[in-house]
């Protein structure tokens, strides 16, 4: 590549002069989404419920970003936080144009033995929570003559898993609601869409195992990690990796950005191809080869490189 020349991931000022808000932004997905659009010139609230990690996030970021970046805590599931939060990006920056949706919880139980209030905790973030920072960011979007909203969705939105039920619920209602919001708030040139990752590789799994690692051998792990550490069923999506924070980062800059101005009411299934092949079974025989070679490839690597 020649000199002075920039890759297809380089920060190229697509949101300089905008004011995003990204509920969920302190951790994982939310903090490279919150890096990422603050690369691109964005001024980025940070709100999230991890106190501790959110203060370091916005310490870090204010390094490089200045007055660009300010934490607030919040519950998601505590309506009052997200309109305060909503409200003070408007008051620091004097508008809003970006909506990021970052929230979600799982609880993984048989139908039967799942309870009212496992019901309620995952519709309380997974459904209300979006909803009620979507309800306090439109009015200052609409004030702005339009912007995005962006939430994370799931895979798990379109297809079943098993014992996912309030996951999956929630997820699909998130579409849905992405859908008529998309319809309804198009002539405010408010565009609505979701993405919907696949297998996930998380920051928080891959420290746990970075700690028993030789410190010569670190920055090839995190330069591989998401090829090279095996995640769940990742390895059934045909590209044969787990999708990563940065990947959600790089289509949540785009989605943001007036590059997808004609689009809108989307499910974006970032997802290596996952919900594509989902209904051919992992007992398939290329499947199980690629599983093995996945696990033997990081049991090979890993024996060459922990700490003895």
């Amino acid at each position: 590549m020649g000199a002075g020349m920039k890759t297809s991931t380089d920060p190229i000022g697509l949101l300089t002069g905008r004011v995003a808000a990204v509920m969920g932004g302190a951790g994982g997905m939310g903090l490279a989404t919150s890096a990422a659009l603050l690369a691109e010139g964005a001024s980025v609230l940070i709100g999230d419920v991890q106190v501790s990690a959110g203060e370091v996030a916005a310490r870090e970021f204010a390094a490089s970003c200045g007055g660009r970046v300010v934490f607030q805590p919040v519950d998601v599931a505590r309506t009052e936080q997200v309109q305060a939060a909503i409200d003070g990006a408007v008051q620091i920056w004097g508008g809003l144009d970006i909506l990021v949706n970052i929230v979600g919880i799982n609880i993984v139980k048989p139908v039967e033995q799942t309870t009212e209030e496992d019901f309620a905790r995952v519709v309380e973030t997974n459904l209300r929570g979006t909803f009620a920072a979507i309800r306090a960011a439109v009015p200052h979007l609409r004030r702005r003559g339009g912007g995005s909203i962006l939430s994370i969705g799931s895979v798990h939105g379109d297809l079943g898993f098993g014992d996912h039920v309030l996951y999956t619920m929630t997820k699909a209602g998130l579409n849905g609601m992405t859908k008529e919001l998309a319809f309804t708030l198009g002539p405010d040139r408010i565009r609505v869409n979701v993405i919907a990752p696949g297998y996930l590789a998380t920051h928080k799994g891959a420290k746990e195992m970075a700690r028993t690692i030789r410190p010569d051998a670190l920055d090839e792990f995190w330069r591989d990690w998401a090829d090279l550490y095996p995640v769940g069923y990742a390895f059934t999506q045909p590209l044969r990796r787990a999708c990563q924070g940065e990947d959600v980062a790089h289509l949540a800059v785009f989605l943001a950005s007036d590059r997808a101005r004609f689009l809108t009411g989307e499910v974006i299934h970032l997802d290596g191809g996952l919900s594509i092949s989902m209904f051919q079974s992992p007992g398939r025989k290329d499947y199980v080869e690629a599983r093995q070679e996945c696990e033997a490839r990081w049991k090979a690597w890993y024996q060459a490189h922990k700490r003895t």
